[in-house]
């Protein structure tokens, strides 16, 4: 490596001017335009994952009412409460 004898030689840059409009936090989507591209596919896809967590909640349902019947105080309360955060969210 060779040792730089004269720091004057060195170059620096200089930091940017810094711009008067505020930047924003994050970028916007261009919601026309993803539709025209998606096309068919957009409907499917939220009206597929509002069927798929409307399926969840139902046998989150379920199984919180077939866990009254069900025998065995081991497994109980597990159920009850992964079902019942499963609702929930």
């Amino acid at each position: 490596m060779e040792k730089v004898e004269n720091l004057e030689t060195l170059t620096t840059t200089q930091a940017p001017s810094q711009e008067t409009s505020v930047p924003d936090a994050e970028p916007v989507q261009d919601w026309q335009e993803a539709k025209k591209l998606w096309g068919i596919a957009w409907d499917i896809h939220w009206i597929g994952l509002g069927a798929a967590f409307s399926v969840l909640a139902i046998a989150s349902v379920a199984a919180l009412v077939r866990s009254g019947k069900r025998r065995g105080f081991g497994r109980k309360p597990f159920v009850v409460a992964i079902n019942s955060l499963l609702l929930a969210k």
